[in-house]
């Protein structure tokens, strides 16, 4: 199934958590809380746990990047985890207790926020961030939590009604629920806040291919409706769960995803340039051992060839058998070092370039670069035109050679040279024929037919075609 662009999946994770605050706020059957002070010290314990546990994993992404951004994030999921630890292990029935989590509770969520926001903005262009600084975000968090604390606690006794409740919430018709015009404008705060930084996070998502920014950019807008909830329906910390402690687990539950999609991700690249390394020492093995001996008896044999005993054939099969071997040896060695999703155009040409270049032959090219094939489809391809292209160069004395790929129905693969020609049948029937016959049996391994035809005097055509 195709995945959802960044912007889709936030627009979604919008949709849903809209259709969540409609409903609880205009449809009377339909409750916005229920009682249950033991779920929702779960649900404070939970997405404490979780903000810590992203916060501490994305040191590691600090390690790699540098940003400012990831730092001003792990400043932001700290101070929201020791907040949410606080509300979940603290007592509340001490005189003024209630009020002052209450407060202490809205005051940093709002600057955790707000640290949320610039950590999605934040640029990149000064000089990186050192790991070390993400120990210093992780104990600024705390820090600024219990600063807030003791400003509050001298007032704890004083300070005004965060919300007043004057019906069971079970109830949902008739209720009245107040709620403090400086906690109402810190609520609309974070959501503006949480709305900034899920464009923020899906627009980095969208230029950087970045998944973890698809997540925290979908993740973020359901933060931003549990801040509407909690407007329209005034609680905080009660023993009662709303649609906003729902809608803010989400939030916490997308983040937990996202961190974890990263850390498989990051194992994968691990193990993927742990392979390309594996790749490039084979390659340079290959390149310095035997390539490089295929290569000095390939010069020797056509010397000896032209020098003594140039109309004896088997000095011919062997100097075609070493040049078969030097150019196997030398497509092993770009397939290890290549990427392994090379056009089939792209490979053509440069088997034609490479065969050219040693055979000193003159080769032209007429590739359909919209022809594509399997991997390994692609690799026995290369491998005819190789040998196809050797045979004119080497043996037919051809002046002029051509290469064509197209798709006329099928694949159609065609290497025709203006060469000296050959009687087919006996051709065959020799015993230097086995570059034919290894072309042929290559094209039926893959499902195609090659077809060869040739006269004496008036060149060769090997034609291929692949349904």
């Amino acid at each position: 199934m195709k995945r959802l662009s960044a912007r889709n999946f936030t627009l979604a994770a919008g949709a849903f958590a809209a259709l969540v605050t409609l409903s609880t706020a205009v449809v009377p059957f339909i409750p916005f809380a229920f009682r249950n002070s033991s779920l929702h010290v779960v649900v404070d314990a939970t997405e404490a746990l979780v903000a810590g546990l992203v916060a501490y994993l994305l040191v590691g992404r600090l390690r790699q990047s540098g940003r400012r951004g990831d730092l001003a994030l792990i400043f932001a999921l700290s101070l929201l985890s020791v907040t949410n630890l606080l509300l979940a292990v603290l007592p509340t029935d001490v005189r003024g207790g209630e009020e002052l989590f209450i407060w202490m509770a809205i005051i940093c969520r709002a600057v955790g926020a707000t640290g949320f926001a610039v950590s999605a903005f934040i640029g990149d262009r000064k000089r990186r961030v050192e790991p070390r600084d993400a120990m210093k975000a992780a104990v600024a968090a705390p820090a600024l939590v219990a600063a807030i604390i003791l400003v509050l606690i001298p007032f704890a006794g004083s300070l005004p009604l965060g919300v007043e409740l004057s019906r069971d919430p079970g109830a949902t018709s008739e209720l009245q629920i107040e709620g403090h015009p400086a906690l109402l404008s810190l609520q609309l705060v974070g959501a503006l806040m949480y709305l900034i930084a899920a464009a923020g996070f899906t627009r980095r998502a969208q230029v950087d291919n970045d998944d973890l920014m698809r997540w925290l950019g979908a993740g973020a807008t359901l933060a931003a409706f549990a801040r509407i909830n909690f407007f329209l329906f005034p609680s905080l910390y009660s023993n009662y769960v709303y649609s906003g402690d729902l809608l803010r687990l989400g939030f916490y539950l997308f983040l937990l995803v996202g961190a974890t999609r990263e850390i498989v991700s990051y194992w994968e690249s691990r193990a993927e340039a742990a392979r390309l390394e594996e790749r490039r020492r084979l390659a340079r093995d290959l390149h310095d051992g035997l390539a490089q001996e295929l290569v000095v008896v390939a010069s020797q044999s056509r010397t000896l060839e032209r020098s003594q005993r140039m109309s004896d054939p088997t000095f011919r099969q062997l100097t075609s058998a070493v040049d078969r071997a030097v150019g196997e040896a030398r497509r092993a060695i770009a397939a290890l070092t290549g990427s392994g999703d090379e056009p089939l155009h792209r490979a053509i040409q440069d088997v034609v370039e490479e065969v050219a270049m040693r055979t000193n032959g003159t080769v032209d090219a007429d590739l359909d670069s919209e022809v594509n094939v399997p991997p390994a489809v692609r690799e026995q391809l290369v491998r005819i035109v190789r040998e196809a292209v050797t045979n004119a160069s080497r043996h037919a004395q051809a002046g002029s050679i051509e290469v064509r790929l197209l798709r006329d129905g099928a694949v159609v693969l065609e290497v025709c040279d203006d060469g000296i020609g050959f009687e087919l049948e006996k051709a065959l029937a020799a015993e230097h024929s086995f570059g034919m016959i290894m072309m042929k049996e290559r094209a039926e391994a893959i499902g195609g037919s090659l077809h060869i035809s040739s006269t004496p005097g008036a060149g060769t055509t090997v034609r291929l075609e692949l349904a």
